[in-house]
């Protein structure tokens, strides 16, 4: 049995041998009938090939780095469909080929590339992968966003959204306060941009510029878009008081701060600027009104009067002292008239005016205001020059002329005022409150009639629109 296993091994070896050497013989054969009696002859190939696409356009480079025999390349792409040939003269040491392909369809593009030699030797293929730019890649652009803006002060404040990674930069333009132009280029890593002294509620112009891919041929650039801003108002059912002071306007908030603003003169639809605020804690007061040079402060809840001397100019408070003691909550309105205090009686229809002297304190001088018809009719009053305007519960608007300590006869000057809800002035103008939270400063004309009315819009900020 041993003998008979080792005769089969012997004949599996031996055939195993024949057909090796069959094997050789035919491949021999093929060797033979491919390339002759010599051997093949490549011409070195493109090396370290790279890409750079444009708009339109895209540049292919590499290098040559042995062979010197290299005379001329062959470069294909859109599926051979397209190629170029050129001739090339070899230099000593490394060459670098730079191809430029203009006119090319926007896409991605499969280059092949070959040498030749004087012989028509060829080089093994080389291949690469490049894109080209043009209207769809720019049609897709979008500048870089920003998720807020913050006023601080005069300046507003961007924080931006992450950037792309294509994108280089933003350029933002904008005309400060100054009327100055401002260009700012914005670095791709900023995190936040200050633009600074810019006008409330001011437009800025903004585009973003791309390279979609690091040694791009070409930069991209987003139309520039303008960033639309427009004011937020006051509204004025938040503030207890209003009343005009030199020119400017005063307000108490329900929170009791006190804010001044100044008449903005630009010609927008701003009419006052942006408050300041110059006090707080005046909620104590039943009502607070310009007298001459000071700010009077009805404290009712202690049956007090109090006089703020205001410095308009410098905007400060220079004194303050209370001029009225014991007696004034028995009445339920109090307003400025002539340089003197008008304070009605509560529950009953008699007016008195309370004069102040020179050092703006009350003089002891009292007078009733006598006439034929009873104060307490009205549910508002407010004095401009040497009328009183009284609106009665019916939503008419009455002119009473005063003429020392008598009132003469009432004349209707306005209907339809039963939304006004407070009334006080602004120099001779009346400033009318409405329920609907606008205040309307109406003319008061010499001969106590009253002009076109103006919407009194104080900006509270800014918002995008």
């Amino acid at each position: 049995m041993k003998r008979k296993s080792t005769n089969r091994f012997v004949f599996i070896a031996l055939t195993a041998a024949m057909m090796i050497i069959a094997g050789c013989g035919k491949w021999d054969d093929v060797h033979q009938q491919f390339v002759g009696s010599g051997e093949i002859t490549y011409t070195g190939k493109a090396d370290s090939i790279s890409t750079r696409g444009g708009v339109n356009r895209l540049e292919l480079s590499w290098l040559f780095t042995s062979d010197p025999k290299i005379s001329k390349y062959k470069v294909y792409w859109n599926n051979r469909r397209d190629s170029i040939i050129r001739d090339f003269q070899r230099a000593t040491g490394v060459d670098t080929v730079r191809l430029m392909l203009d006119n090319m369809a926007e896409g991605t593009y499969h280059f092949e590339i070959y040498t030749f030699d004087a012989d028509g030797n060829t080089s093994v293929k080389a291949e690469a992968i490049g894109r080209v730019y043009g209207s769809q890649y720019q049609s897709e652009l979008l500048s870089r966003a920003f998720r807020a803006s913050t006023r601080f002060g005069n300046d507003r404040l961007l924080n931006w959204i992450p950037a792309d990674e294509s994108l280089v930069r933003n350029e933002l333009i904008y005309t400060d306060a100054d009327g100055t132009l401002v260009e700012v280029w914005i670095d791709k890593t900023a995190e936040t941009t200050l633009l600074e002294n810019i006008p409330l509620a001011a437009d800025f112009k903004l585009r973003s510029v791309f390279l979609p891919e690091a040694t791009a041929l070409d930069t991209f650039y987003t139309d520039f878009e303008t960033i639309a801003y427009g004011y937020t108002w006051l509204n004025w059912n938040d503030y207890r008081f209003v009343f005009g002071n030199h020119g400017s306007l005063m307000f108490v908030h329900n929170n009791g701060n006190l804010y001044r603003s100044t008449a903005n003169t630009s010609g927008d639809e701003m009419n006052y600027n942006l408050p300041t605020q110059i006090g707080n804690g005046w909620t104590i007061f039943e009502t607070v009104f310009t007298n001459r040079n000071t700010l009077i402060g009805w404290y009712k809840s202690i049956a007090g009067v109090f006089r703020y001397n205001f410095d308009h100019v410098n905007v400060a408070f220079t004194d303050q002292a209370q001029i009225g003691v014991g007696g004034w909550d028995a009445f339920d309105v109090l307003f400025p008239f002539q340089g003197d205090v008008m304070a009605r009686l509560a529950a009953s229809p008699t007016l008195y005016r309370y004069g102040v002297d020179a050092a703006e304190n009350f003089s002891g001088v009292v007078n009733e205001i006598v006439g034929n018809d009873p104060w307490d009719q009205y549910t508002l009053l407010a004095a401009s020059g040497s009328n009183i305007f009284g609106k009665t519960a019916d939503g008419r608007l009455w002119r009473i002329p005063v003429t020392g300590n008598t009132a003469g006869t009432r004349q209707l000057v306005a209907e339809n005022w039963s939304n006004v809800v407070a009334v006080t002035v602004q120099g001779d103008d009346l400033l009318a409150k409405t329920d609907q939270g606008e205040l309307w400063q109406h003319p008061v004309n010499p001969a106590g009639t009253l002009g076109q009315p103006v919407q009194i819009k104080i900006p509270s900020g800014e918002a995008r629109l």
